[in-house]
C-alpha cells in the first residue's frame, strides 16, 4: 500500500494557527473580525506572571490546536493550579499527532487569552458558526456550542442558513435555532 505524504502549504498553517487566523482576517476584513487579544504566552510561567492583569472573565486557548480551550467565567473562583496544569498539557501535546490534519503539523505552541463572550442560558460557550466557502460563497456551515454540563453539540446549515438534517456521529445536535436572517447576512458578508 502506498503512503500519501502531504506537504503543508503556507495557508494551511496560517488558518490552523489561532494567531495566524487573526492576521489573515485583519488583512482581509479588518481588525474588528477578531476579539481583542488579552495576552499571548510561550509558556505557563509567563501566563502565571500575567494572571493578575487578565480580566475576571476570559477564555484561554492554545494557538496550535482546535477545540482545546478553558472558559474562565470568574477568575476569582477559578482553580488557577488546574488551569495552568491543563495549559502545560496543551503545550506538550501535538494536535497534529492526534488529528493528522496537515495544517497543524509543526505549529509553534503558544497560549492566548481573549474576552469571554456571553453564552446563552444553560451553555458554557457562545455558539460558533463556521462557514465553509467555495468561490466566495458559503456552501455549508457548521455550528458548535457546549452545554453547561460539558456536552458538545453540533449542527449543519445550508447556504441559506437553514438547518440541515445531518448529524455529527456520536455528538449531540445543536439545540439552538438557526441564526436570524440579519445574522446570516452578516456572516455571508464577512465570508465573501
Amino acid at each position: 500500500m502506498r503512503q500519501l505524504i502531504l506537504t503543508p502549504q503556507p495557508l494551511h498553517a496560517q488558518f490552523c494557527c489561532k494567531l495566524g487566523q487573526r492576521s489573515y482576517k485583519a488583512a482581509r476584513i479588518g481588525e474588528a473580525a477578531s476579539l481583542p487579544l488579552l495576552g499571548e504566552w510561550q509558556d505557563t510561567a509567563a501566563l502565571e506572571r500575567d494572571w493578575g492583569r487578565l480580566p475576571n472573565a476570559f477564555i484561554l486557548k492554545p494557538t496550535h490546536a482546535s477545540s482545546w480551550y478553558r472558559v474562565v467565567p470568574d477568575k476569582s473562583r477559578a482553580d488557577r493550579t488546574a488551569i495552568l496544569a491543563e495549559a502545560i498539557g496543551w503545550l506538550t501535546r501535538s494536535y497534529y499527532e492526534a488529528s493528522h490534519e496537515i495544517g497543524y503539523r509543526n505549529l509553534p505552541r503558544r497560549l492566548i487569552a481573549e474576552p469571554l463572550l456571553p453564552a446563552p442560558e444553560g451553555f458554557d460557550t457562545p455558539r460558533e458558526i463556521q462557514p465553509h466557502c467555495f468561490d466566495g460563497r458559503i456552501a455549508l456551515a457548521t455550528t458548535r456550542i457546549r452545554t453547561a454540563d460539558g456536552r458538545d453539540c453540533y449542527g449543519f446549515l445550508d447556504s441559506a442558513g437553514r438547518r440541515l438534517s445531518l448529524q455529527k456521529p456520536g455528538r449531540w445536535p445543536d439545540p439552538l435555532p438557526p441564526p436570524s436572517p440579519a445574522v446570516w447576512e452578516r456572516i455571508q458578508d464577512l465570508s465573501a
